[in-house]
């Protein structure tokens, strides 16, 4: 019979798990690409950057590593060769426009035999922001503040992101030129699509020729007449990209690293799945539904 620190401890072991399965000083020195002639820019945004930058120095030592990344404040990692940028999230600030500035110019300035490594991660819709013009900063910030409080999917969320941004959608690859792209990416959104996570900044943007102004309704009346247009208008499109994208971390891959801890415990795991979403307090509320249903029923 299991007892409650048992328990307790299990349920430590699968956490433990599933974190080691997102881990970049785990699991992303095996999906590096081979290794450049000339030098390695790394760029890129999110949450995690800053620890897979660092994870980057330890697997190359011996190359010529620059470039700069962006996290959330509070989550900058020590590096030595790359610079690493804090910001806010989930509401860009002038930090974000100011440290996307220098990522974006960090990947113009590759050459035809350097390699540009895109670290991509969760919040990077937040913290890799350049808004396209007319919009301010201003403008950017009560958008996301609108998109916060809407109800709509991450999906619908990044259509609009991107829409309104001059690196989501494709615009770091362009920036990238024609020096070779290779993304890594730690996925936190149900499918893991490209142009989903951190808005799609080395992908092309499926939705670019698309009218999104029906999603306007959803986002509310305070929506500015200038945001409005934009949705209806097109926006430029990556062309004819073809991507390097690697994906180091899955939520998928979390979830069944800590199913297999639970299996060899002799506990029988139910995987709900990667494709829940909505609101944590709603969605905890389902789960521990399920959990006192188990209690009481046995399945």
């Amino acid at each position: 019979m299991m007892t409650d620190d048992d328990a307790q401890d299990l349920l430590r072991r699968m956490l433990d798990a599933a974190i080691r399965a997102a881990d970049p000083a785990q699991v992303l020195a095996s999906y590096l690409p081979e290794k450049p002639r000339g030098r390695c820019i790394v760029v890129g945004g999110g949450k995690s950057a800053a620890s897979m930058a660092w994870a980057v120095e330890q697997a190359w030592p011996d190359v010529d590593l620059s470039g700069v990344v962006v996290t959330r404040y509070g989550h900058a990692v020590a590096t030595d060769r790359i610079t690493v940028r804090e910001a806010a999230h989930p509401v860009p600030d002038a930090a974000a426009i100011s440290a996307t500035r220098e990522v974006m110019e960090a990947a113009a300035n590759a050459g035809s035999d350097d390699l540009v490594l895109a670290l991509i991660s969760g919040g990077g819709s937040s913290l890799l922001s350049l808004p396209r013009s007319p919009l301010t900063l201003d403008d950017l910030i009560a958008v996301n503040r609108l998109l916060l409080a809407s109800g709509l999917s991450i999906s619908e969320m990044n259509k609009v992101r991107r829409r309104f941004s001059q690196v989501k959608g494709g615009g770091l690859a362009r920036a990238a030129g024609d020096a070779r792209l290779v993304t890594l990416a730690i996925s936190d959104v149900p499918g893991d699509d490209p142009e989903a996570i951190a808005s799609g900044p080395t992908v092309p943007d499926p939705t670019a020729q698309a009218d999104l102004s029906h999603l306007a309704d959803k986002i509310g009346p305070s929506l500015s007449k200038v945001a409005l247009d934009m949705l209806r208008a097109p926006s430029p499109d990556a062309g004819k990209l073809e991507p390097d994208y690697r994906l180091i971390a899955t939520p998928q891959a979390s979830l069944e690293a800590a199913a297999e801890v639970a299996r060899a415990a002799g506990v029988a795991p139910v995987l709900l799945g990667d494709a829940l979403e909505g609101e944590a307090r709603e969605l905890g509320t389902v789960m521990a539904g399920i959990a006192k249903a188990v209690a009481r029923h046995g399945t």
